[in-house]
């Protein structure tokens, strides 16, 4: 399993605690209710980061798209790539951000 799939694992596992901690029955069960909001306050960092790179990653798709369809509109254009460049260098960022998140193997995160 890659990076990204431990991080989707980890998002999917976040959502699903956000769904236990409404549970009734979880909330009447003290002792469930603090582990599980426990391990969800344990993920929430890596989850937002995940997150934010996720719309990182939508964003250059967004700028690469808006440079294909600038139709020649040089200032739409150079603010596409202006766009790009930055996103490119935000994703670096949370690529380094993310490796640190992660989960590594055989940890309970």
């Amino acid at each position: 399993m890659n990076i990204y799939d431990q991080l989707q694992a980890v998002e999917d596992r976040y959502e699903e605690l956000g769904e236990l901690l409404s549970d009734p029955d979880v909330v009447s069960d003290t002792k469930r209710f603090m582990e599980l909001s426990k391990e969800e306050a344990s993920t929430r960092d890596t989850v937002t980061a995940y997150r934010e790179y996720k719309q990182v990653l939508q964003n250059i798709v967004d700028a690469e798209e808006m440079i294909k369809e600038s139709g020649g509109d040089a200032d739409l254009e150079e603010m596409a790539k202006q766009e790009l460049k930055d996103a490119k260098a935000e994703k670096e960022e949370y690529e380094e951000k993310l490796k640190i998140l992660a989960p590594s193997k055989g940890s309970k995160r």
